[in-house]
């Protein structure tokens, strides 16, 4: 159902897991950096299976209404063939986005992409809420980390990893 994106055997902090990368909201309308967008192209074959959410804001949403907010994420900055998207419409991913997950077959997810402490902090909180284990990239991720921002990560889902270990 969902193609491979690499078949070598795992080594550093893959350990012998199949493993998945989310990137999250990794979006032209949210004006990624560069830099960003080229560490995630750069990481993303190391990985079994890749999925990318792509935020959609809804004529009726609470961010239009509530918080007054009418802009749109836009494009995806990474395209590939096949790609595998899961389109939300909040912070967080549905329980069908995560039932496609599960079915994937990753043993653990690494999470990554545009804003840290909304719409990563939310997908990370569905998948640990789902029984799915999660580490966040912390150099993948906009705006960067700030000491309170990844001190609640790693209360919340334990030691960071990184993307130089891969």
């Amino acid at each position: 159902m969902f193609k491979k994106e690499n078949t070598e055997a795992p080594t550093g902090i893959f350990a012998g897991l199949k493993v998945g990368l989310l990137v999250v909201d990794l979006q032209r309308g949210f004006d990624p950096s560069e830099d960003l967008v080229n560490l995630i192209k750069g990481i993303s074959s190391k990985y079994s299976a890749v999925a990318f959410t792509k935020f959609e804001n809804a004529k009726e949403s609470l961010f239009r209404r509530q918080l007054g907010w009418h802009g749109d994420g836009g494009e995806l900055c990474i395209i590939r063939q096949k790609q595998i998207i899961f389109k939300k419409y909040g912070y967080g991913l549905s329980k069908q986005h995560i039932e496609a997950i599960k079915a994937m077959g990753c043993d653990e997810w690494h999470l990554c992409g545009i804003e840290t402490d909304a719409c990563v902090l939310a997908c990370a909180f569905s998948l640990f809420d789902a029984g799915i284990p999660v580490k966040v990239l912390k150099e993948a991720c906009e705006p960067r980390m700030n000491a309170p921002i990844q001190a609640l990560f790693e209360k919340q889902f334990g030691k960071l990893a990184s993307s130089t270990e891969l």
